[in-house]
């Protein structure tokens, strides 16, 4: 099962920003966005959330066509992080993840919601902070009570734009930990929209390069070559192996040329 998106095309107002994508992303994956800035990766999840309308082209999943389904069907099938999250309502912890149940409710939440929000408190560690107010917790903390909202809808596609945006290494890695073990656990389809190159060959499945709001090549990690990477984001450098990890080594940056991406296998 999976996420297809097929000719698709969005903007704001009369501007054009994601032009003919085609893309299917596969759950138990951690599908990773990668492009310059103003490459269209955002404008791309909001669309997939129903946030931004499509000018052309589909958007299915499960075979089931986005812009038939209401915005409660779409709530309890995607989660979507939005990449700036800073005005946030004074309320608790414990609060702010049982909103991600409200699709479910019918007067209010029930024990089977209570429940839920209980397990995801104990799984991203947040034991403790459920009566603290979430504009008095840190970046990190922060960051992990809007991923667990986000899981608490129990969905089955979770958008997440730039999630560790502004966040120390520490916290980064814990938060790309939990996203990507709840993937594999729940087996989610999970799109991911990183500036971190090397934090994308880490925890990525697949990932995805935009640019200039076109998507240039998709592939598994293991098949991304230098060339992509330098043509998509206009520098000089080199894949190596460290701790049998890869990691882009840049050197320097270059001027855009002529020269095709090379396609993935």
């Amino acid at each position: 099962m999976s996420l297809e998106v097929k000719g698709l095309y969005a903007g704001y107002d009369r501007s054009l920003v994601i032009q003919g994508i085609d893309a299917i992303f596969s759950e138990g994956r951690v599908n990773i966005i990668l492009g310059p800035n103003g490459s269209g990766k955002s404008t791309l999840l909001k669309t997939m959330a129903k946030v931004l309308l499509p000018r052309a082209g589909t958007i299915r999943l499960f075979n089931k066509d986005l812009q038939n389904l209401s915005l409660k069907e779409i709530a309890k099938l995607i989660a979507y992080l939005p990449q700036r999250s800073n005005n946030v309502p004074r309320m608790t912890v414990f609060e702010s993840i049982l909103l991600g149940r409200k699709p479910y409710f019918t007067f209010g939440p029930g024990n089977g919601d209570l429940e839920i929000v209980n397990s995801i408190i104990e799984e991203l560690k947040l034991r403790g902070f459920e009566n603290k107010f979430v504009d008095e917790l840190s970046g990190g903390e922060l960051q992990k009570v809007l991923l667990a909202r986000c899981l608490a809808q129990t969905p089955k596609v979770l958008l997440l734009d730039e999630p560790i945006n502004h966040l120390d290494p520490k916290n980064q890695i814990e938060i790309l930990e939990i996203i990507k073990t709840t993937t594999y656990r729940v087996n989610l389809i999970t799109l991911l929209v990183l500036h971190d190159l090397n934090l994308a060959l880490r925890y990525g499945d697949e990932l995805f390069f935009m640019k200039d709001g076109k998507l240039l090549w998709k592939g598994f990690t293991s098949e991304v070559i230098s060339e992509v990477i330098e043509m998509v984001f206009e520098v000089e450098g080199e894949l190596a192996e460290f701790s049998n990890q890869r990691l882009f080594i840049i050197s320097s940056y270059s001027t855009p040329s002529e020269k095709r991406v090379p396609k993935a296998l």
